[in-house]
């Protein structure tokens, strides 16, 4: 069945007597990864738990004074009851590390279960479960970007990040006192935040320039399948992880101070004097121990965030989000490039979580009110945003009579070949239904995030009998997927060409409607559903070689 890696974190009271029990939320860990079989037990699992003898004489009272979280995905829960529960190696009474969902790999915390004389059945101890759960939630949120490395018995990291602060703080008392005897101490400057569409609109600004002014701005374009290879390649990580395990991602590493539009960075990627860095994760790190790691030891005024561009706007991802999480959730995928912005937190604030709703505030400021310094980029630094307004152009579509005939034929032979009984007229809500059950797609799409459409794929060759160089078939895509990903998805053969047609009214045609082709440059499924394209709608790919 394969082998499964658990990480484990062991609060320190519970290793020695020289560590007290922890108050005020304060918990310091000790990180131990075992490697064990996927069909192994819980009960084998919690026997390398090595605790201090006035902890547990045996392995039951173990687990009366102790909580175990599983961090494995967000959010925590707490399986303490589970654990207590499976005491047996086998039977009704055991549980696989499988049956855990700890495959290819599971994080666990354990925490010691405060002593309390009430604490003499399983209500009160399920309440304390319950206690210690909420006080390691208060903790992570407080830690994660500053202090997560404490957890992962870092030391070095620990000492540099004292070494730094201390060094600035003494820094700052210099300049101040510089400042008060020669009388020019600065009024303090107001803060005025900004809001999400500036934060937006400057970050497309920053990254621009980054593309204009790094080394490899001028490199040919490349497939994706080249560019994956190549970011496999280059990438650093933890050599430990398994193949399967990693997550590779191009991370654009940003110092925003609120005046410059770039500082220089401090990663790894300015030592190259490259705009962008190559790393992977495991596929459970959260995204605040991502952003933590690149950027580094900040001071106690700044803040990091993870950044993805969510249809042109970019969202912070939560800070104890994993990243298989974010991938099911459709915000990040493998191999994308996302953004690490370190701002102030006395100028700025943090952006929107991809888990809040659209803010009617930020949609009603005006161009005006954009407050950002402009940039003189050439075609080089990157495309331009397109009016999505105008997602169907009929000057640039083909209005040929004859092409048209012939993408009518295609929109009607499929549905006529089927049957040669003529089929009853059904309501939309029974076409909607047949489809949604025929759909194929990938199922860890949420169902409000589907877009349903009946395909007729067209191989044209040019010939005018197009019976049999028609197929169609029902499939289901993510509404954040590109109209360029959508065609590249029904390619097969090198050097073809893919084309979407939808069928819009028209006035001026024959026909009483026109084939538009949908443009495949910064347009998602969601923009087209706007403009054109319907759900469950039926439309045409046209496959044509060069």
């Amino acid at each position: 069945m394969g082998s499964v890696t658990i990480h484990l974190l062991v609060e320190k009271s519970l290793k020695t007597d020289d560590v007290p029990l922890p108050e005020d939320d304060d918990f310091h860990f000790e990180s131990t990864s075992h490697i064990l079989l996927a069909d192994s037990s819980l009960v084998e699992l919690m026997d390398l738990v090595e605790l201090k003898p006035t902890v547990c004489n045996n392995n039951k009272d173990k687990l009366q004074n102790v909580t175990i979280l599983d961090l494995s995905y967000n959010p925590v829960k707490n399986i303490s009851s589970i654990v207590r529960m499976n005491t047996e190696l086998s039977g009704p009474r055991s549980k696989t590390l499988h049956s855990m969902n700890w495959y290819p790999s599971g994080k666990l915390c354990i925490l010691p279960l405060p002593a309390s004389k009430s604490m003499v059945d399983n209500t009160n101890i399920e309440k304390g479960d319950e206690v210690m759960l909420q006080r390691f939630l208060t903790w992570q949120s407080r830690n994660v970007v500053h202090d997560e490395d404490f957890a992962y018995n870092d030391p070095t990291m620990q000492n540099q990040q004292y070494a730094t602060a201390n060094k600035k703080d003494e820094t700052d008392n210099d300049d101040t006192h510089q400042e008060e005897q020669q009388g020019q101490t600065k009024p303090p400057r107001a803060k005025k935040k900004r809001s999400e569409k500036q934060r937006t609109q400057r970050l497309d600004n920053i990254i621009q320039n980054l593309a204009r002014t790094s080394k490899d701005g001028k490199k040919k374009r490349v497939s994706d399948k080249v560019r994956t290879m190549l970011i496999k390649s280059r990438a650093d990580g933890n050599k430990k992880l398994r193949m399967e395990d990693r997550f590779h991602l191009e991370l654009l590493c940003l110092i925003d101070d609120g005046d410059n539009n770039m500082l220089a960075s401090t990663t790894a990627a300015s030592k190259d004097n490259s705009a962008s860095s190559y790393r992977f994760f495991s596929r459970v790190t959260t995204a605040g121990r991502v952003a933590s790691s690149v950027s580094g030891p900040i001071g106690k005024s700044m803040s990091v965030e993870f950044l993805v561009s969510l249809n042109n706007i970019y969202r912070r991802l939560p800070n104890t989000m994993s990243l298989h999480d974010a991938q099911q959730g459709g915000w990040l995928q493998e191999f994308d490039t996302t953004v690490i912005r370190t701002f102030s937190l006395e100028q700025d604030c943090q952006s929107k979580s991809v888990l809040e709703l659209e803010s009617d505030a930020d949609s009603d400021i005006g161009a005006d009110a954009m407050q950002v310094e402009d940039i003189d980029l050439d075609a080089s630094a990157g495309a331009s945003p397109i009016d999505k307004q105008d997602v169907c152009n009929p000057e640039s579509d083909k209005q040929d009579d004859h092409f048209q005939q012939r993408l009518h034929m295609v929109y009607n032979t499929t549905s006529a070949d089927k049957s040669a009984k003529k089929k009853k007229p059904v309501s939309k809500q029974v076409q909607r239904m047949l489809i949604k059950s025929k759909s194929t797609g990938n199922k860890g799409i949420k169902p409000d995030d589907r877009v349903h459409l009946d395909i007729v794929i067209f191989n044209d060759d040019g010939s005018e009998d197009i019976s049999g160089a028609c197929s169609s078939s029902f499939r289901f895509f993510s509404k954040r997927t590109s109209i360029e990903q959508l065609a590249s998805t029904f390619q097969d053969k090198k050097g073809q060409t893919a084309e979407i047609f939808v069928a819009k009214p028209s006035a001026t045609s024959s026909l009483g409607f026109a084939y538009h082709q949908l443009p495949t440059a910064n347009l998602t499924l969601e923009d087209a559903l706007k403009n054109g394209l319907e759900d469950f709608g039926r439309i045409i790919v046209r496959l044509s070689c060069e």
